[in-house]
């Protein structure tokens, strides 16, 4: 895991008209904005490699404390710094810490995905 200096923004995802193509473009909403979190990719087991199963790439992303976001599945994370900076990261899960709110090892856990989109431009 990178250390807690790592700085996250979390959009929710929205789209807006383009009458110009006819169809939709993002227009992702700012929800927050600097959240202090730990970032680690997600380990494939063994045995679905064994299996010749492709899986996404996953990372864990920690929270740190549990900060009074709400987080939802289909948020989008942007990392500010650190190896990740700048990548969208969707998120697929959430799990709330199970020690109380406002204790020091507080946190919320989110699993994410590497966002793709078909009109990506690299």
């Amino acid at each position: 895991m990178q250390g807690l200096n790592v700085t996250v923004d979390i959009y929710e995802q929205a789209e807006a008209a383009d009458d110009t193509v006819g169809g939709s473009v993002r227009a992702d909403a700012l929800r927050y904005a600097a959240i202090p979190a730990r970032i680690a990719n997600d380990r494939v087991s063994a045995d679905m490699r064994a299996q010749g199963e492709e899986l996404r790439r996953t990372v864990r992303i920690i929270l740190w404390p549990d900060t009074p976001v709400n987080v939802r599945a289909e948020d989008i994370v942007i990392p500010q710094n650190g190896a990740w900076a700048g990548q969208r990261l969707r998120v697929t899960g959430l799990q709330r810490s199970s020690v109380l709110p406002g204790e020091p090892r507080s946190h919320i856990q989110l699993t994410a995905v590497h966002a793709d989109w078909a009109d990506r431009e690299e």
